[in-house]
């Protein structure tokens, strides 16, 4: 890995595209937005920008990296309708729409339950209280989102666990892994994402669960060696990270052929964090879909082999 840390360069797109979103704050009704403000960091659900970045090492190198921005919102509170505004809500007409349906598609019972019973099925156990969801919802009534993220936590407000909800395109299925948030292991590749890259791999983790609310602290958990990192740790104690997700997918020999890093920082969810992001980024779920499909194009013009769809045995893809 080269001598200057990838991280460090998503925390200063994390930064700046905090930056981008304060900046140009109007003085009138100031006191007005304190006082909602006040209310709105006293809910779980919250905005979250920042950026994405893939790293393919081998056959040949290819990166890119994505400013975006998601929503995490808090299971209860949006089921409840707590966390509606003029833009976001599950009636059909608003511009950014919250779709139960969308997530765990096909499960019985509420989207809580679903979540519940996905991670006790997958060998998890204890008292979950709460969920926060890290999710794409539909923009102008599309959706896609490549994964979906739901972190368990118990009473005391400490992640038990994140289950991963990944999709693949065009075949539109979806699979599910199980993290342990108290002791992070190695994942094994169940579940064929990309065309261009085989299943015999297992995925290492690297994650800081997003907090509660503003003032919550952030806990890292890893199933990486630091060493893989260049100087991470820089990148994990800055203020510009407070929520980051790094998987690394290496083969039986521990060779690492690809990692991704998810990199945001929480903002309120108020009705002006979310107009700033839904103007910068109109259409979050187009601007995914179409670029999973501009960076298969350029793997093809760099002659990166391409992998027939694969199952594993006794692997469940729904």
């Amino acid at each position: 890995m080269a001598s200057s840390s990838p991280l460090e360069s998503d925390s200063t797109q994390v930064s700046n595209s905090v930056d981008d979103f304060d900046s140009g704050k109007r003085v009138a009704g100031a006191h007005k937005e304190c006082i909602n403000n006040n209310l709105y960091e006293q809910q779980s659900s919250a905005v979250f920008v920042g950026s994405v970045r893939h790293r393919r090492f081998s056959p040949k190198a290819h990166s890119f990296s994505y400013p975006l921005y998601m929503l995490g919102l808090d299971v209860d509170e949006i089921s409840a309708g707590e966390a509606n505004s003029s833009l976001l809500g599950n009636q059909w007409y608003k511009p950014l729409r919250f779709n139960e349906q969308d997530y765990l598609r096909g499960e019985p019972g509420t989207l809580k339950q679903r979540i519940v019973n996905k991670i006790s099925s997958l060998g998890g156990s204890g008292l979950i209280n709460s969920i926060t969801m890290l999710v794409q919802v539909r923009c102008f009534g599309l959706y896609f989102s490549p994964a979906n993220f739901y972190f368990a936590y118990c009473k005391s407000g400490e992640c038990q666990y994140m289950l991963v909800e990944v999709s693949n395109t065009p075949w539109n299925k979806r699979h599910y892994y199980l993290v342990d948030m108290k002791q992070i292991a190695p994942s094994e590749k169940d579940f064929h994402v990309s065309p261009f890259m085989d299943l015999n791999m297992a995925y290492h983790w690297r994650v800081i669960a997003p907090s509660r609310n503003q003032q919550s602290n952030t806990i890292e958990n890893s199933s990486c060696t630091r060493s893989a990192h260049d100087k991470a740790n820089e990148v994990t104690n800055s203020s510009a990270a407070k929520t980051l997700i790094h998987i690394e997918n290496r083969t039986p020999q521990n060779e690492k052929l690809f990692d991704a890093t998810l990199a945001l920082k929480r903002l309120p969810l108020t009705n002006g964090n979310l107009g700033k992001v839904w103007r910068k980024f109109p259409a979050m779920t187009l601007n995914v879909v179409t670029g999973i499909y501009i960076q298969a194009l350029k793997l093809l013009l760099k002659r990166i082999p391409f992998v027939p769809y694969q199952h594993k045995e006794n692997k469940q893809e729904l």
